[in-house]
């Protein structure tokens, strides 16, 4: 399921929970059972806008006043957005607020959906988006924070109404299927019955280390626990029936909100449908092909819209990046400014492409988790080709490499001048690709375990 829940710096605002007791369980489900996914799209809902060149097609002013008022809230300030750029580095407009309301000129060159937020909020973790398209000369607002939501009213835009009555349809069809199973599984996780016990071993000394304000040990429990995500032995026998349940429920919502995009064909679709691109690897039930033909409905009706040149880039990317395929080569910068290229660097060779960033956790992480294998198989065929993408400044990425002894080839990614993460359909931070000497991909985000039992295998093979 897709909800409009709030999580660390990330929101799919397809479908809105009201009954609270919900609410919690369905958060409480996605931050676990998907917690990898969210972690992996890290503070934004999609970061591939930020990486393309400016719109070069027809366009036509949008210019809209936004006049509003909050409620029930600390903070001082609203962050204005387009909703397709990430959350931490791309253009925002800070609004100050000035007795709890606000007045601000949008003025845009195309129509597209924009996102609210407050900046105090988002600073600290999870926070609350509001979604909107400025299709009217004046739009009104009255904000509440997460737990008021209902009450909170956006008026005089359409389009927004309609993205509102297009929640409503799904929370009044799939609420009353999910809630007695999110009761069940409540239940089981107050009892303790729903996490294995490796699970909850992990989670206890993740938890340690944060009171303990140990981020290495935090992370590295994280990565643990990651691990036992992805091989589903995250949860014991009893929640493996609640998680399956839950599975096979969302396939059903995620059809249907597929189903209205393609009868609606609306901007707010086109947005939606570019998210569930962006999941597209963390939800069974989405295909390519499903994807694709819905994509080419959008196409044809806004041949010149921003959004279609994204998507395209989008599913081209999903489409190249596959296990079984040949890496996408590239050339860029170390940080003397001496250029090197993939092909040319790991020519012969297996090698991990690893994509991160000085601010990404989880990748410091795995590419940490590399070092003891790069030194043990350097020198057998065997190396890493190291890119970091990082904004205004390689400051923090030259700390960090020589912190950590990364000594292998890292090259610099600044500010998507060359659109190498929306090339290889990368969200958030980073991710990592173990190839061959023949340059095909053999794993997507392997463990370092993973790694390791390859190379022994292959390059014992190859001596």
């Amino acid at each position: 399921m897709i909800g409009a829940y709030i999580t660390s710096k990330f929101c799919l605002n397809i479908t809105i929970c009201s009954d609270e007791k919900f609410h919690k369980s369905l958060n409480y489900h996605l931050n676990h059972k998907n917690g990898f996914a969210m972690k992996k799209i890290n503070k934004s809902i999609l970061l591939f806008a930020i990486m393309l060149t400016a719109f070069s097609g027809k366009a036509q002013e949008v210019r809209t006043l936004l006049i509003g008022e909050v409620f029930n809230v600390p903070y001082q300030s609203l962050t204005l957005m387009k909703a397709t750029e990430d959350f931490d580095h791309g253009e925002r407009v800070i609004i100050e607020l000035v007795d709890g309301k606000f007045e601000h000129e949008l003025v845009a060159d195309v129509l597209e959906v924009y996102v609210f937020f407050f900046e105090e909020q988002m600073a600290m973790g999870p926070f609350q988006p509001f979604y909107f398209v400025p299709d009217s000369e004046r739009i009104y607002f009255r904000l509440y924070p997460s737990e008021d939501i209902e009450v909170t009213e956006i008026r005089g835009s359409e389009a927004t109404k309609e993205r509102h009555a297009m929640r409503s349809k799904s929370r009044e069809k799939f609420q009353p299927l999910f809630q007695p199973i999110f009761e069940i599984q409540g239940q089981l996780i107050e009892s303790g019955e729903f996490f294995s016990d490796q699970y909850k071993k992990y989670q206890d000394a993740y938890e340690k280390a944060i009171d303990e304000e140990n981020y290495e040990k935090a992370v590295y429990y994280t990565s643990r626990r990651v691990e036992l995500m992805e091989s589903g032995d995250n949860v014991s026998e009893k929640g493996r029936v609640i998680v399956d349940e839950i599975d096979s429920l969302r396939a059903i919502q995620i059809q249907w909100q597929l189903d209205y995009l393609a009868e609606s064909l609306s901007l707010n679709s086109y947005f939606l449908l570019i998210q569930f691109i962006n999941m597209i690897d963390y939800h069974k039930s989405l295909t390519f092909e499903d994807l694709k033909n819905l994509a080419v409905k959008f196409y044809d009706k806004y041949p010149d819209h921003p959004y279609t040149r994204l998507t395209k880039a989008m599913m081209e990317a999903h489409k190249r990046i596959q296990v079984g395929n040949k890496f996408i080569d590239f050339s860029l910068p170390d940080l003397e400014g001496n250029m090197h290229q993939l092909s040319t660097e790991i020519e012969g060779k297996y090698a991990i492409i690893d994509l991160w960033a000085s601010w990404c956790g989880p990748c410091i992480m795995g590419s940490r988790e590399l070092v003891p294998i790069y030194e043990e198989f350097k020198d057998k065929g065997f190396t890493i080709f190291g890119v970091a993408r990082e904004f205004r400044s390689t400051d923090a990425m030259a700390r960090r490499i020589e912190q950590e002894g990364f000594s292998w080839l890292n090259l610099v990614e600044l500010d998507d001048s060359n659109n190498i993460w929306l090339q290889y359909g990368v969200t958030g931070g980073g991710r990592k690709f173990l190839v061959d000497d023949k340059g095909i991909i053999l794993a997507i985000d392997p463990q370092a375990s993973k790694v390791r039992e390859i190379l022994m295998e292959r390059l014992s093979e190859k001596r």
